[in-house]
């Protein structure tokens, strides 16, 4: 006959997440104001090992800040992406875009355009009845801004708390985000016609 039993080498090794090296600065010239470099997540963590926590894409001014010139315009953050692992450590991005680079004379102060933030680091087990449960999360509200920029909102509520030995539940019961509706229309001031005179 044949029979099998449980072994066990103790637990696996945890594995931090590793950063590469920064990218060298890229070139200026007259069509590209701005100067990016990048770095990437070299080794995910593994086992409950430290997420990475950092910007993945940074840009600067090509022209030190003058008198003259316009500005770099950057963008709005994107919503953080799902994370990559519900447990034991994974990684969530969010990026926005450089909309418009500083002309010569204008400045753009060092802005990220790439971030990574550690999420899911609870330690992975099986799911437990006596677990917190949230409910799902409601649509999102209306920008509160007719035009421009503004902010809109959703909500979820705990639907079960934990009991017993159960673990609480864990993660935001309410989010913002930026949101844009059309451009603001620039209505000028107009006088009215001017009435006639009093009499003298």
């Amino acid at each position: 006959s044949l029979e099998n039993n449980p072994c066990s080498h103790g637990p696996c090794p945890k594995q931090d997440c590793v950063m590469g090296q920064w990218s060298s600065w890229s070139e200026c010239d007259v069509l590209e104001p701005q100067r990016f470099r990048r770095r990437s997540v070299e080794v995910p963590p593994l086992n409950g090992g430290h997420a990475c926590d950092g910007f993945l894409i940074e840009t600067v001014a090509c022209y030190a800040p003058g008198d003259a010139g316009e500005d770099c315009d950057i963008g709005m953050w994107s919503e953080w992406t799902d994370c990559t692992k519900t447990c034991d450590g994974g990684q969530m991005y969010r990026q926005r875009k450089l909309i418009k680079p500083n002309t010569e004379g204008g400045f753009c102060h060092d802005a990220v355009l790439h971030m990574a933030q550690p999420c899911g680091t609870r330690e992975c087990r099986e799911l437990s009845p006596n677990d917190c449960k949230f409910e799902q999360w409601s649509e999102w509200s209306q920008c509160d801004a007719l035009c421009g920029k503004g902010t809109r909102g959703r909500l979820r509520k705990i639907e079960a708390h934990a009991i017993n030995d159960g673990l609480g539940c864990e993660g935001a019961t309410e989010e913002l985000a930026p949101c844009q509706m059309q451009t603001c229309e620039v209505v000028d001031c107009v006088w009215g016609e001017w009435y006639e005179w009093s009499v003298c």
